[in-house]
């Protein structure tokens, strides 16, 4: 992260587009009434696809859905017999929740249903299917086998998946005994039981990708007793393209290490959870390395947790490669040195762009310790030696005032692209912070800079990981879900940052987070608050001051008459370190009579590491069209533009994404005076997430960064 940000972000996302289909999660509910309401599994998101299993005992009518949902099939199971099975299906939508109510019938006594959800389908078509569904096939007598007529798929790693329903007695499914001739053993991924012993109803589902397209054979499965029942085979399209990149790891102390791909944007799980390897010990903290050098498989490092306080401030590193080969310890770091048997109630781990992995572990109440490793990967080559590793001395940091060690109870750190390391902290039910280390070549003190809210209150519970965005902004893990940390929202007058759920991120299994992305822009946790230019006589008068700088070295600032060609006029040393505002001025003389000159900043850190500033422009003529203001941002349906001019003119109102590419362009003719001009239905195929609006006029441009939920 640079040390001295802006209010605007250029993110880079690169294949997200396309993705494998993934099983998302299950809900299941059981119900004696006319009526079922099955929650909506964790984790769905927009074009999720999810179906429904309906099993009943009391009509043979097919179960209909809530608005969006389909019927792919319903069946009597077993002619004459008031017994029926439904399969429905549903897009998830952008806005979607749960709980969704199934109508069964007059009649109805006993019900089971499960929804099953997966991501990574194809949702282009009139239909997610690769190939039109099978039918239920049901069983001449009731018998403890299932069967499904084969299908054939038409693409490659096409989600191949049966559905079983079972209606008369109650028993459960054999979750070994799924399978087809192609792809062969399905995984179950439902067994939902409803009843007394002699009525009842079972509903479940498995399933597997079929790495080529041609028949499935036949489905079948197996129930633990008797039942009339029957099946049906579908298989879902996936989206052509490679598979999705990786970009968040996570692990939860004692589950896999598992890798998601999410949207740079929204912080939205695009594809995973997918498990890459089972950890060979309690994971108390993860990482994820760069490709470098030293490491060119770009390994997954993470550390062992002390559940028994038996480790005496000694941590042991593990390395696997990203494939889960591999896995294995590297070597230990005596975080608080020989002399200090203190047992740690918390360790954390992250990466640098460089290579490195960076500790920081201590108690609830007492020292926190910092130390880093060079990341050299697995087997023989990835043990560290003693030239490896830094523990700086085993000297404890310094949390500056008014932050405190018994802050760090929970909590990660991340490390950006030019070397900041952040670390979020909080108690357990009390405030989160957003703290900021000094230096990297020689740390001694952890600041608070940002105190985190949500909803413009306080952000109370128990945050766990924390991992950066491509896009510069925080994803940080909770029991409820993911949050964003939204870059655009840091206040630095009121020293806030503001914080929301990602929707369907819900997950048990997204505990402590790594990323092997390091953006070089973000307005976390370093800002400049204000750049402006003015006319003063014959000199430009340029005005900015700075927040929170850390390591900063000087300003370059550069200027163009034609907006794009930028040449260095001057620079300006600065603070290089500073927890207030720092105010600074430049005067440049002005050769033009008439026209405009435009402006930007180039920051240079200690390590010469540059970022650049917005451009401003001073308009020698004086402009017409005056600065302009978005309300409400974020939005969610429509925008309001209010806007002045000193006559009539036409502006244009153009939107571009976050890869910079125009989606919206809308002309408008401006009154003199004040203007207010309503954007509605151009907004409705805005995907959400944060884009650039530019008004462009004969005075030339002027932007603002929006975001739609």
């Amino acid at each position: 992260m640079k040390k001295i940000t802006f209010l605007f972000v250029f993110a880079v996302l690169a294949n997200l587009a396309f993705g494998q289909i993934a099983f998302r999660a299950t809900s299941t509910s059981t119900a004696t009434t006319t009526s079922i309401s099955i929650p909506m599994p964790a984790g769905v998101v927009q074009n999720d696809v999810m179906i429904a299993i309906i099993a009943k005992q009391g009509n043979t009518s097919d179960a209909t859905g809530p608005a969006g949902w389909n019927l792919i099939d319903g069946a009597n199971l077993n002619g004459g017999t008031a017994r029926n099975g439904s399969v429905l299906y549903k897009i998830a939508g952008a806005a979607e929740a749960g709980p969704y109510s199934f109508s069964l019938g007059a009649g109805t006594t006993n019900v089971a249903g499960t929804i099953i959800a997966f991501s990574g389908v194809d949702v282009s078509g009139p239909t997610p299917f690769d190939v039109a569904p099978g039918t239920i096939q049901v069983s001449a007598n009731g018998t403890t086998s299932v069967s499904a007529t084969a299908i054939s798929t038409a693409s490659a790693n096409a989600a191949v998946i049966m559905c079983g329903m079972a209606a008369s007695s109650n028993p459960s499914w054999n979750n070994a005994a799924w399978s087809t001739t192609s792809p062969g053993s399905l995984a179950e991924i439902a067994d939902i039981v409803q009843g007394n012993g002699t009525d009842g109803a079972s509903a479940g589902a498995a399933w597997a990708l079929k790495a080529a397209a041609g028949s499935t054979g036949a489905g079948a499965a197996t129930l633990s007793a008797s039942e009339r029942n029957g099946g049906i085979l579908i298989a879902l399209k996936p989206i052509s393209g490679p598979p999705p990149v990786p970009n968040l790891w996570s692990a939860n102390g004692t589950g896999d290490i598992l890798k998601y791909t999410v949207d740079g944007i929204t912080g939205n799980i695009l594809a995973g959870p997918t498990s890459v390897v089972t950890p060979l010990t309690s994971t108390a903290a993860i990482g994820k390395n760069a490709i470098t050098a030293n490491d060119l498989n770009g390994c997954i490092y993470y550390t062992n947790r002390d559940d028994n306080n038996t480790l005496n401030g000694v941590v042991t590193i593990y390395a696997v490669r990203p494939d889960g080969t591999g896995n294995g310890s590297i070597g230990t770091i005596d975080m608080n040195g020989p002399g200090d048997n203190t047992d740690f109630s918390f360790v954390r781990l992250g990466f640098d762009a460089l290579g490195r992995g960076w500790i920081i572990a201590g108690g609830q109440s007492t020292s926190i310790y910092i130390a880093s490793f060079l990341g050299k990967g697995t087997g023989v080559a990835g043990q560290l030696t003693p030239a490896d590793i830094n523990t700086f001395g085993n000297v404890p940091l310094t949390i500056a005032a008014p932050g405190s060690p018994t802050e760090f109870q929970n909590g990660d750190l991340a490390i950006s692209g030019n070397g900041n390391l952040y670390a979020l902290a909080n108690v357990t039910g009390g405030q989160t912070y957003v703290y900021s280390l000094n230096s990297l070549s020689a740390p001694t003190t952890l600041t608070r800079k940002w105190t985190v809210q949500t909803s413009g209150g306080t952000f109370s519970g128990s945050v766990n990981g924390l991992a950066w965005t491509l896009s510069g902004s925080l994803l940080f893990s909770t029991g409820a879900g993911l949050y964003f940390i939204d870059q655009a929202t840091a206040n630095t007058s009121s020293g806030t940052v503001q914080a929301t759920l990602v929707p369907g991120s819900a997950s048990s299994t997204l505990t402590d987070l790594a990323s092997d992305k390091f953006p070089q822009q973000s307005t976390l946790p370093l800002k400049l608050t204000d750049f402006t230019v003015t006319r003063s006589g014959n000199n430009a008068l340029l005005n900015w001051s700075t927040a929170f700088e850390t390591n900063t070295d000087h300003f370059e600032i550069e200027r163009s008459y034609d907006g794009i060609n930028f040449n260095a006029v001057g620079s300006k040393q600065a603070a290089g370190n500073s927890a207030t505002d720092v105010y600074y001025q430049f005067v440049d003389p002005i050769s033009l009579s008439s026209g405009n000159i435009y402006y930007q900043l180039k920051t240079l850190d200690l390590d010469g590491k540059p970022s650049y500033s917005k451009i401003v422009v001073l308009r020698l003529n004086g402009s017409i069209v005056k600065n302009f203001t978005v309300y409400p941002n974020p939005f969610t349906d429509n925008l309001k533009l209010e806007i002045s001019s000193d006559k009539e003119t036409e502006i244009t109102i153009r939107i571009s994404n976050a890869l910079g590419q125009p989606v919206i362009s809308r002309s408008v003719i401006l009154q003199k005076g004040s203007n207010v001009v309503v954007l509605s239905s151009e907004l409705q195929n805005l995907k959400p997430g944060m884009h650039l609006m530019e008004i462009i006029s004969e005075d030339g441009k002027m932007t603002q960064k929006i975001i739609k939920r």
